[in-house]
């Protein structure tokens, strides 16, 4: 029922055009009709949000220009595709180790922890550990 409301409301805000050309010009903002801007306008203004000062459209970009960028784009994401695959499939074998130590009767999540300190440097994991013993035995728990 609302949106059959909404419809009706949505019909009547908008102004009635008569050629195409008129309708590509007007753009409805909140209910009213308001002109659109033209095309040069929209390119040599930076968005709301963007830090980067305005760019111009240059208009007589060569294909060349526009197919070497093209090109560069397509390689960019195609590497970025085949890491993520490869990113894939190390988790997957990482997965696979751990579930080979909880086969064999390690406790996967003490593995984890004992990666995670290894990581640390010596300073770090010693200031981690003595926070941790302090709160202990604060707790009671030492």
């Amino acid at each position: 029922m609302s949106e059959m409301r909404t419809r009706r409301r949505r019909q009547r805000a908008e102004p009635e055009v008569e050629t195409m050309e008129a309708a590509e010009a007007v753009e409805i903002v909140e209910g009213e009709a308001v002109e659109a801007p033209d095309e040069a306008e929209i390119a040599t203004k930076s968005g709301i949000g963007h830090n980067n000062p305005p760019v111009p459209v240059d208009e007589e970009m060569s294909d060349e220009g526009t197919a070497l960028a093209v090109n560069q784009l397509r390689s960019f994401i195609e590497r970025v595709e085949r890491l993520n695959e490869e990113k894939q499939s190390i988790a997957d074998d990482i997965k696979e180790v751990f579930a080979e130590a909880k086969g064999t009767g390690f406790d996967v999540k003490a593995l984890r922890a004992l990666i995670r300190l290894r990581k640390m440097d010596q300073d770090q994991r010693l200031n981690e550990e003595g926070v941790l013993n302090l709160y202990k035995a604060a707790l009671g728990m030492a």
